[in-house]
């Protein structure tokens, strides 16, 4: 899933320790109080509504309040934090892009498509910030939720947990093989509108030329064609998403069927309660929606490694024409600067102008 590139990107978070502290503070609160509740009310059911208890209902309903509100509070705090991290770390990471882009020497730039950089300083950059602000928490909160809700099912009742790890291993290893096919089909998509864009950009700028030949429907086939290779890319990452999440909440639903049939016949055999059974099969619950929730972590990573991956090409390119270590500004030049025997190339493979000569006079 590109976790090179992704990395990377992380390491913005160094200059941003105090959101990505307090987001990730929050969210461990928020999870942890999301945890609680199917125990409170397996409390509520057991002792309060069974056992007739007046004051236990009243008090796992005091309870449970307090503790949906904290929830309410922490993912406020939560959301607000990682939208904050995400935006700063995207303006970092666009403002460094742009100036290197900027510095880089005219050798690149004579190769480089202008539609590919422009989509790597704005949709790529978009990507990243919309991994660190969903994708990066849910991926953080579908981890915790699901370590969390896991262990409370081993200590609810170990045989039942049993009957569910298997499922979850499924659905995990159906995830992967949706990660493997994904990233291909994402790379590609971004490298699809970055051609798109380039295409767009340099037919507008010389649509006086386009005009004056008469070349309108032929430029308008050549646009046909790019953007239904992008079309069809998209459709094709979309059906494959479209069927997997079907597919996962059939497994879900069969799990929980499952946990019916196998709990209903330890409630009547005295061997669990009936609170124990619907804390379980929420817990259950829990263990699936951050399983499904891996679903779309999955794409934004792999949109979001995309997106790295090709805005590190840029960062990565050295800038070939360098100062000399000691290298002077010249300031108000009086008289005339002559270039002697100067080559001038940027290629490689050849050269512009040999022996060049010239004299530049400054009146001021």
């Amino acid at each position: 899933m590109s976790r090179g590139p992704i990395l990377r990107v992380l390491k913005y978070f160094s200059d941003n320790w105090f959101l990505a502290i307090g987001a990730f503070a929050a969210l461990l609160i928020s999870s942890g109080s999301n945890l609680v509740v199917p125990r409170l009310m397996q409390g509520v059911i057991d002792r309060g509504i069974i056992g007739a208890n007046f004051k236990a209902i009243l008090y796992g309903v005091i309870v449970i309040t307090a503790v949906v509100v904290i929830r309410a509070v922490f993912t406020f705090l939560q959301g607000y934090w990682g939208v904050k991290l995400s935006q700063n770390v995207a303006y970092h990471l666009r403002n460094k892009l742009y100036g290197h882009i900027q510095n880089l020497s005219f050798s690149y730039h004579d190769k480089a498509q202008t539609g590919q950089l422009l989509t790597r300083v704005t949709n790529d950059v978009e990507l990243i910030k919309g991994f660190i602000q969903r994708g990066f928490i849910q991926l953080l909160s579908a981890l915790i939720m699901m370590g969390g809700s896991l262990f409370l099912l081993i200590r609810t009742n170990v045989r039942l947990t049993l009957i569910v790890i298997p499922i979850v291993l499924v659905v995990l290893i159906i995830f992967g093989i949706f990660a493997k096919i994904g990233r291909p089909l994402f790379v590609k998509a971004e490298q699809k509108l970055g051609e798109l864009n380039s295409f767009v950009q340099e037919n507008i700028l010389g649509i006086r030329v386009v005009k004056a030949f008469s070349r309108a429907g032929y430029e308008i086939q050549r646009f046909n064609y790019r953007n239904d290779e992008f079309y069809r890319i998209n459709v094709y990452a979309g059906k494959i998403f479209a069927v997997v999440i079907p597919v996962i909440f059939l497994i879900s639903n069969i799990s929980t069927l499952l946990v019916i049939w196998a709990g209903g016949y330890q409630v009547l055999a005295g061997y669990l309660t009936i609170g124990e059974l619907v804390a379980f099969q929420s817990n259950l619950m829990m263990t699936f929606s951050p399983v499904l929730m891996l679903g779309m972590v999955i794409m934004s990573v792999s949109q979001a490694g995309a997106g790295a991956k090709r805005i590190f090409e840029v960062l990565d390119v050295d800038i070939e024409v360098k100062n000399a270590p000691g290298a002077g500004e010249l300031k108000d030049i009086k008289g005339s600067v002559t270039f002697d025997r100067v080559l001038f190339k940027y290629f490689k493979e050849g050269s512009y102008c040999r022996r060049y000569r010239f004299r530049k006079k400054y009146n001021y």
